[in-house]
Parts: C-alpha cells; structure tokens; sequence
C-alpha cells in the first residue's frame, strides 16, 4: 500500500453525455414547433433577437443573452425584433445537484464567457463531420481526423463555462480582477475599437494598411492583436464580416443577389457567388434554399451515440 496520500478532485458540475451542439443561422420567419425533452438545454442569442416561451414563462432575448430549460419542461419560441437570428444549442445530460440553479434562468454572457462559448464552438468545428455551424447538419458525427482530445474538450469547456456562470451569479459583484487582467484591458478595448470599425465598414474596401493608418498603430502590433484575440488574420475577420453580412442580408430576403454583391463592393455577383461558394461550400443561392427550409422546425432523430434535437 502506498504511503501517499490522495486527494479525489471535487467535480460540482459533470456534463455526463452531448445531445445536440448546434450553430444555426435561422430566416426572420422561423418559428419553432415547441418540445420538452428529458436532458438539460441552453439557447445562446449569437446574433439577431428571439421570443421564448417555456411553463415558466416568456423571454424576449436579445444578442449575448442566453436561456436554459430544464430536463422536460416544454418550450418554444420564434425570431423576433424583425432580424434573422443566430443561435448556439447545446443539450446534454447533467445530474450534478449545482446544474439546478440554471432552472428557469436567462443570463446575459460577458466577454469572457462568449470568448468560452466560440472556443466550443471552434472545437465543434473540429470534432465533427459535418462540423457545428454546417447548414446541412443535423445529426453530426464524429469526424475521422478530428484533432486529438476534441470531444473532451468540449466536455471540459461546457463544464467550465456552467462552473463560471455559476460563480459569478452566486458572488455578486464578485472579486477585485487581478492587477494583470485589467493591464490587458487596453488590448482588449483597441480590439473591440477595431471590430466595431471594421463592422461599421463592411461594406466598404478595407485595407490592411487603411486599418494601420485609422489607428495610429503598425502592422506587426495589429497582427499579433487579432491572432491572440481572434485567432486570424485582420483581413481574414473583415472578409468573416462580410460573409456574415452576405448570409444575413440573404437570409432577411431584402436584396437580390446582385444588390448584396454591389452592396459589399463585388465586381460582379459571380465574384461574389465565387468568393461565397469558396468561403462556405455552397452557391449562394444554394445557401438561401437551405434556409428557406428552416422556416418551421423538423424534428431531428437522436443519434445513438452523440446527438440529436433542434433549436429552441
């Protein structure tokens, strides 16, 4: 017998099993059929607005704001505030006592908590075929070449991020952030500044050297700033904007294809449907069929290993 001693770890919260991991881009129609299910569920509001109704009321969630439903209580909903919406789903099976402070809450996530949130969703990415965010998707499964110890880490991130959400309602105002954290405040706001100008500009023609000049700050800094924070490229994220920008614009049915090309300064719509097929695997108007099948939901079957369920 070993004269060492051990200690077991505490584990307050344990995601036991994945039922659903969804990135949905939904038209401003959608209106969802309602449901209850025997598993946990949160619906993040990544974009756009949305109506909630569950047995323990209504919800009208706006962008950063999330909702979580208990195992079988029934809920429903639809897009809201005239926007195409888009969401993150996760169910899973949680038996941990702590998961029942979540029963009936709507929370609005911080910085750091979405930054928790597009970290599952990168690795969701990568551990599934077709990966989280695919239109096409709707019962994934597990990819052949996914990167070593993906499904455990989207395990341990939902875990981390329940565990946080947890802390930092029960604290309150919580605890003085570390004399660090606040020194890397200043990288974090010139980003933010950054994003909101390129967003305020997608539809112009950026430069890299136009944002270096707008800024007052030299290349090498703003390449180092959006690969620690967005983990690309400036131009790489400006031309992100501007795809999301097409999908969104396709997918409220305001423009033809045509006007969205000219809007994003496109010589023509087949550069544009070009560049678009190039970005997501599919035409443009490929991606507007799609969507135009989302307008009532369809019940997905469970998948017996990892998955099943829809939004909302």
């Amino acid at each position: 017998m070993s004269d060492w001693e051990m200690l077991r770890l505490k584990e307050e919260v344990v995601i036991e099993r994945l039922f659903s991991f969804l990135y949905m881009e939904l038209p401003k129609h959608f209106q969802a059929t309602g449901e209850k299910h025997d598993f946990w569920e949160f619906v993040y509001v990544d974009k756009g607005e949305v109506f909630i109704i569950t047995d323990l009321g209504s919800s009208h969630l706006r962008q950063g704001d999330m909702i979580f439903y208990s195992p079988n209580e029934f809920h429903t909903g639809h897009a809201a505030g005239g926007t195409a919406p888009n969401l993150i789903i996760m169910s899973f099976v949680c038996h941990s006592p702590a998961i029942d402070y979540f029963k009936g809450r709507v929370l609005h996530m911080e910085q750091s908590e979405q930054d928790l949130l597009y970290y599952l969703i990168s690795e969701g990415k990568e551990a599934f075929d077709p990966p989280v965010g695919h239109p096409k998707m709707m019962i994934p499964q597990r990819k052949d070449d996914a990167l070593f110890g993906s499904e455990q880490m989207i395990k341990n991130l939902l875990e981390m991020l329940l565990i946080r959400l947890i802390r930092k309602q029960s604290a309150g105002t919580g605890k003085q952030r570390p004399e660090s954290a606040t020194l890397a405040t200043r990288n974090e706001d010139l980003f933010e500044r950054i994003a909101m100008f390129l967003k305020d500009n997608v539809r112009n023609n950026l430069s890299f050297e136009q944002i270096c000049s707008e800024f007052a700050i030299g290349s090498t800094i703003l390449k180092n700033l959006f690969k620690s924070r967005a983990n690309s490229g400036v131009m790489e994220y400006y031309n992100m904007l501007k795809l999301e920008y097409a999908k969104r614009q396709i997918r409220e049915k305001m423009y033809s294809m045509t006007e969205i090309a000219d809007q994003l300064g496109y010589s023509s719509v087949h550069y544009f449907s070009k560049h678009f097929k190039k970005a997501t695997g599919f035409a443009p108007t490929e991606y507007a069929r799609m969507i135009a099948g989302k307008t009532t939901r369809k019940r997905a079957p469970q998948s017996v290993l990892l998955y099943g369920g829809d939004p909302l």
